[in-house]
């Protein structure tokens, strides 16, 4: 690859480079009057690279190396052909560009499920065969393949219409009378998941498409979708544990002020869609809200669309319309043009690129102008889509493309490095979004707070980094028993919120109760308090919470224990004999050391840690029992140092 920095005024190359770390140059010129562009080979075509940044306040311009998704169309027919070769000359041209123009195909299906035969397991309708077994023959060789399935209707008001001769037909009896949540419904949705997978072995795999309009189309049959969706996430998991499942959500409709949608509702089904998906999935279609195509999406509100929870992104769809347009006799116009559906890109981009994601399809890839004609012209939302391709409908390529390519050029993360966290971030617990404490995510100067789970059936509390940085460690009871011990269970979930694996169900190893569990610093033990009896004491596990081993013997309650940095030492409160007021101990770290007191006083002492470098103890003193607060404070040898912090206990 080539990289070079144009002026953007005068197109004067003002550096040339086979990729070094950075592209620099010489020149009187700001960085905002210049672009970096790149090409496979010179004498061939130049496209523009995106930066995650906004602007680039310097004369360094980092080369990139590679992108962290895949990019992608779905196999949409631009126009009906009155002939077999027609229709064959027309599919050509859009897979022609799909495996030209990206590394990934989405497979969409949102035109009905064959209900009775997938819940019987027996073969779909002869068309149906045959538009899987086309769809199949055409995938283009080395790309991804992102399957997209739902079982809701287009309209998204109740569970999907029959696929069978034709999309979309009648639902049969007695399937015109189920529920989301009927057992023959559920039944079916993964027998025919499971037949698809068969069928594409996708990469990825949607569930569930625009999900969230249900809740606003149709809010009463939400629990009983929820309940199908979790059914058939759990069991699609059981089989392809490596898969990544999600449902898609409307973008726009999560954003306050944005949509008529109703925005508490909203944020509701984004959190119970989110308690069973794998990633974030997204569809982008910003024209779909009051913005209309009149104001450009700025990279403030797709920061905050692609910002609502930690998990993998994933443009599941996007689009934006390059032409002028209206609908319903001039009731809504939309002001698309080349120039916006390019900055669009452009904004979309550096967003992703700045917050991660996995792919992006692009709905559609060739104007459907003459598809459009075909059905008469209607003056309806089936308007919505038809600019918004890469290739306009003469198939000609517009700005937008350039754009693309000049990311396409760039080689895929083929396999994303896992998420994990930065060293200025931190996790904690909060019953800020209402109802049940969940486990959050945020920079240490307290900005950028991203939440991890969802899942009210649960409390979610005492959330630890593990020292790899990539997972963190959580208990878990019933909603309203936060902190009780007695019904806790220790989770494992990865730094995106995903992968969420219970390690120590309640009561295993016949323990009476557990709590306070703390990586130790290789990653490869958990130290916990656990009890079988009426005296609690220090335990320490493998990595997985199996194989507890007790390490103090002393009776009454011994907790809040925590590693020395180089796992020598164990730090812990208990009770000493000739008082009930907690006090510190440390011991070394082998099963039924002798313990040594720390501090001796008439308050309580709470939660030691040692410092980074082993020389130092913090601890949380309780200076004023009537008000429940903590004091935390330094210490060497037992002596107090200086104060640390200070928080409710």
């Amino acid at each position: 690859m080539f990289f070079r920095v144009v002026s953007t005024q005068a197109t004067e190359i003002l550096s040339l480079s086979v990729p070094p770390p950075v592209l620099t140059w010489t020149n009187t010129q700001t960085t905002s009057d210049c672009s970096v562009e790149i090409c496979h080979a010179l004498g061939t075509t130049w496209y523009p690279v995106t930066y995650p940044e906004a602007t680039n306040p310097t004369t360094l311009w980092p080369v990139p190396t590679n992108r962290p998704y895949r990019l992608g169309f779905m196999p949409y027919p631009y126009n009906i052909g009155t002939n077999a070769p027609e229709m064959e000359t027309i599919f050509s041209n859009v897979y022609r560009v799909i495996s030209q123009d990206g590394d990934m195909i989405c497979e969409h299906f949102d035109d009905g499920i064959p209900w009775p035969e997938a819940l019987s397991n027996q073969a779909y309708h002869a068309n149906y065969e045959a538009d899987i077994a086309d769809r199949k023959a055409r995938l283009p060789a080395g790309h991804k393949v992102y399957l997209s399935m739902t079982p809701i209707n287009t309209a998204r008001t109740g569970i999907a219409l029959y696929r069978g001769a034709n999309t979309d037909m009648a639902l049969p009896s007695p399937w015109d009378a189920f529920a989301f949540d009927d057992p023959n419904v559920k039944t079916a949705f993964v027998n025919h998941c499971e037949r698809m997978i068969t069928e594409f072995a996708p990469d990825y795999l949607a569930i569930g498409i625009e999900v969230n309009r249900l809740m606003e189309n149709a809010p009463a049959s939400w629990d009983a979708y929820k309940e199908l969706n979790q059914y058939a996430y759990e069991e699609i998991k059981k089989a392809h544990s490596n898969l990544p499942v999600f449902a898609s959500l409307t973008g726009m409709d999560l954003l306050e002020g944005y949509s008529s949608a109703n925005h508490s509702n909203q944020l509701v089904a984004l959190q119970d869609v989110m308690a069973f998906s794998d990633c974030y999935g997204l569809s982008l279609h910003c024209i779909m809200s009051d913005l209309l195509a009149d104001v450009l999406p700025s990279r403030a509100l797709l920061q905050e669309v692609v910002g609502l929870t930690a998990k993998p992104v994933v443009i599941s769809a996007t689009s934006y319309p390059a032409e002028v347009f209206s609908i319903y006799g001039g009731s809504f116009v939309f002001n698309g043009s080349p120039a916006k559906q390019d900055s669009f890109f452009r904004n979309l981009f550096s967003v992703l690129d700045e917050r991660g994601c996995r792919l992006v399809i692009n709905s559609v890839p060739i104007d459907y102008d003459g598809l459009w004609n075909y059905v008469g012209q209607p003056d309806d939302t089936t308007k919505l889509w038809r600019d918004t391709g890469l290739y306009d409908g003469v198939m000609a390529p517009r700005p937008a493309l350039r754009t693309w390519k000049g990311k396409q050029f760039l080689p895929p993360v083929t396999v994303p490095s896992p998420a994990v966290f930065a060293t200025d971030q931190l996790v904690f617990d909060s019953d800020r979004a209402g109802g049940t404490r969940e486990i959050y995510r945020m920079t240490t100067n307290g900005t950028d707070a991203m939440r991890l789970t969802y899942d009210q059936a649960y409390e979610n509390w005492w959330p630890r980094i593990s020292p790899d940085r990539e997972k963190v460690l959580f208990y878990r009871a019933p909603p309203g028993q936060s902190e009780v011990y007695s019904n806790a269970s220790l989770w494992v979930m990865n730094a995106d919120g995903t992968g969420v694996k219970r390690l120590r169900a309640k009561g295993d190893d016949g323990w009476l109760m557990q709590g306070h569990g703390e990586w130790s610093p290789d990653g490869t033990r958990i130290a916990m308090f656990g009890t079988t009896g009426l005296a609690v004491e220090v335990f320490v596990t493998d990595a997985d919470g199996k194989n507890p081993v007790q390490y103090t013997s002393r009776g009454g309650i011994n907790t809040d224990v925590s590693w020395s940095p180089d796992t020598s030492k164990l730090l812990f409160n208990g009770y000493p004999p000739e008082t009930n007021v907690f006090e510190i101990y440390v011991m070394p770290a082998t099963p039924f050391a002798a313990a040594t007191r720390l501090t001796a006083n008439t308050l309580a002492d709470y939660d030691p840690y040692f410092s980074p470098d082993g020389s130092n103890v913090a601890w949380l003193v309780n200076v004023n029992p009537a008000a429940n607060l903590g004091l935390g404070r330094w210490a060497r040898s037992g002596s107090p140092m200086r104060m640390a912090a200070t928080r409710t206990t």
